[in-house]
């Protein structure tokens, strides 16, 4: 049999860890919301893209897009219009790693290049944040004539309540 003194400090420590608990599942809550209402800004961002490139690529012409499935699942009547950007990697047979080299990106983003100097129906490029195969293009510090070649025509901002903001960047082949 257990001492009332002993029960009373099995109860004082099982009621400070259903606090513990109450206060961990109330926490994990109230970020959860907060993660979800600043991803649904970002998310957001995705939307207005797809909306604007609904309106403006035609039946014959294609962007090319940084996380194709978000653009897919927003706008799946763009399915036929949009190229990831993965299909550049593939193309020059790189594959996306933590060790990719700056000689590897320089092959990718001078396909691009090629790609964009020969095929017309390639009209817009888009550029987020966060997706490693078209941030490792743009990020590159080169000297060659991508930017020449393309015009900003579209931008969608948002900021998280974190004070962190980015964008998506429509841009333009120049013809």
């Amino acid at each position: 049999m257990i001492s009332p003194k002993r029960l009373g400090i099995y109860l004082l420590l099982l009621s400070s860890l259903g606090s513990i608990y109450a206060y961990l599942a109330f926490s994990s809550v109230n970020i959860a919301f907060l993660y979800s209402k600043d991803g649904s800004k970002s998310l957001g961002a995705f939307a207005e893209a797809s909306t604007w490139l609904a309106k403006n690529l035609s039946k014959n012409e294609t962007a090319l897009v940084p996380m194709s499935s978000v653009f897919y699942v927003l706008a799946p009547e763009l399915r036929n219009n949009l190229m990831p950007f993965k299909s550049l990697w593939d193309s020059v047979d790189v594959i996306y790693r933590a060790n990719t080299t700056i000689d590897e990106v320089t092959r990718i983003r001078m396909y691009l290049i090629n790609l964009l100097k020969t095929d017309s129906k390639i009209k817009y490029i888009v550029r987020d944040w966060g997706d490693p195969y078209s941030t490792s293009i743009f990020n590159l510090d080169s000297y060659d004539e991508l930017m020449s070649i393309l015009r900003e025509t579209a931008v969608f901002s948002f900021n998280l309540s974190t004070n962190w903001s980015n964008k998506i960047t429509i841009y333009e082949r120049v013809q």
